[in-house]
């Protein structure tokens, strides 16, 4: 960021952005939630949660927005504002660009989910409460959960959830508020004390490594998230091509790059460092740790180095043992971990998505996700799944081809999204559906309640039969193309 464009230096002008998150912070109408960012250089962290989550909330990247530097201009007004006394003047403005922005996003995700299926049929769940009862209402609930790959655990404790309400409730439970229930719960599920990208602490560069198997977007996402450190953060940034088995992975890097204003460091780098011939064959006989080592060295320059590592898929043992070699490499130069190291998820991959994720958290420690090609599936349910089963949070996602199609995960917009727009607006009945679940949790605190034991195995039972059924279908498909073939030989 130069000077010109904020018209102060950079020490005032953080100062003055310490300042307004501070004001923003003391005032309960206006809710703030930043990128997580943990770095004296830039900012400081403040962690949220579901209560504090609101449609005024925006993360500290689209903050910053790269259009006509609209939002280094809202954040110099505040500041400006402050410094002059005028609180509510700044907040006024800020809070309707926020309002803006993340109507764009929510907008987007709703189009991306148009055919979603789950805001009405909950709805026609629940209608018939009364008709089908408590059990196969749930029975009903628990398909339909299942179905859009959300997984065991997590419809295991949405169905907990609801189940124990219905029964505790001293009046009939109506449509809207079991419906809103399972809304508060998702977004429960979806939502993590951190849930912003980390920085440096120190004044080591930020190191994010990318890692994912071929084909979820990992080229696509650098390139993205390289443009937002860059152009709406200001900050110098590195990528590292460590790729050094896919023929053409360097180059489609540096297209992406040059988009987004980043440099490159690649095998060609380490060999011209070493005075050889620069060549496709030498470059493939580097490992992806040298070209790290020499990246990492390069990297001391800048404010962040972003690492692409090859694709791979998570049960190849020998790929798995490379990139823990990778994150000891950035250990021995810089004395530390990467802050963070981001799995790409294809949100289409149902559940091999949360087996692909659990095998990369235990051999190589995944600290988040960047969920990708959401414009491409209609469920999402994907990511409640990886988020309740691993604990690992969504902090980034992908809703389009665009290089600003990056945005923030924000757990209450994608949940009213993935429900069909069926967004509650009776504040009245929120604060009853919250009530309820306050009084059910300090009841189970107490010890009282089913809990999930007969829930789960409810629901385990059920996803057992679907998986045979599934068997049983493809056998019989076998068996019938098998015959086909027998009778066309005759």
């Amino acid at each position: 960021m130069s000077a010109s464009l904020l018209s102060f230096s950079r020490a005032s002008f953080r100062a003055s952005f310490l300042l307004s998150l501070l004001v923003i912070s003391s005032v309960e109408s206006f809710t703030f939630v930043p990128l997580g960012v943990k770095s004296e250089r830039y900012t400081v962290s403040q962690s949220d949660t579901v209560s504090s989550r609101t449609s005024s909330s925006l993360y500290l990247f689209d903050f910053f927005s790269k259009k006509s530097e609209e939002g280094i201009a809202q954040l110099t007004d505040l500041a400006t504002n402050v410094v002059k006394g005028d609180i509510k003047k700044g907040l006024s403005n800020v809070n309707q660009y926020i309002s803006q922005e993340n109507e764009i996003f929510s907008a987007r995700l709703s189009e991306i989910f148009s055919n979603s299926i789950i805001g009405s049929s909950l709805t026609s769940i629940f209608t018939n409460l009364q008709t089908t009862g408590i059990d196969g209402t749930l029975k009903d609930l628990t398909d339909l959960l299942l179905s859009c790959d959300i997984g065991v655990p997590a419809t295991t404790s949405i169905i907990t959830e609801v189940k124990s309400l219905i029964e505790s409730s001293e009046t009939p439970l109506t449509s809207s508020e079991l419906t809103e229930i399972v809304r508060l719960k998702l977004i429960e599920i979806l939502t993590f004390e951190s849930s912003g990208l980390n920085f440096s602490s120190t004044t080591s560069p930020t190191i994010y490594m990318i890692i994912g198997a071929n084909g979820m977007g990992k080229t696509t996402s650098i390139g993205k998230l390289s443009s937002r450190l860059s152009n709406d953060l200001g900050l110098k940034v590195l990528v590292a091509a460590c790729d050094t088995y896919r023929a053409g992975a360097v180059n489609q890097l540096k297209v992406w790059c040059e988009r987004s204003g980043c440099e490159v460091f690649s095998g060609e780098n380490v060999l011209e460092n070493m005075g050889k011939e620069v060549c496709d064959e030498e470059i493939m006989k580097l490992s992806p740790s040298t070209v790290l080592y020499g990246a990492c060295e390069e990297a001391k320059g800048y404010d962040c180095l972003v690492v692409d590592t090859s694709g791979r898929l998570s049960n190849n043992e020998g790929l798995n043992r490379e990139l823990v070699k990778m994150r000891n490499v950035v250990e021995k130069v810089y004395g530390k971990r990467p802050e963070e190291i981001v799995l790409v998820v294809d949100a289409s991959q149902g559940g091999m998505a949360v087996e692909s994720a659990r095998v990369w958290s235990e051999d190589v420690g995944v600290s988040s996700l960047i969920l990708t090609k959401l414009d491409g599936t209609a469920k999402g349910g994907s990511v409640i799944a990886v988020s309740k089963e691993l604990g690992i949070p969504v902090k980034l996602v992908g809703v389009g081809e665009k290089i600003e199609d990056l945005k923030d995960f924000n757990a209450e917009i994608f949940v009213d999204a993935i429900m069909g727009g069926e967004k509650i607006e009776d504040e009245g009945l929120k604060e009853r559906v919250r009530a309820l679940r306050e009084q059910q949790s300090r009841i189970e605190e107490a010890g009282g309640g089913e809990g999930e034991g007969s829930v789960v195995k409810d629901v385990q039972e059920k996803e057992a039969q679907e998986a045979q059924e599934a068997k049983s279908t493809n056998a019989a498909k076998k068996y019938q193309k098998k015959k086909k073939r027998q009778k066309s030989k005759k």
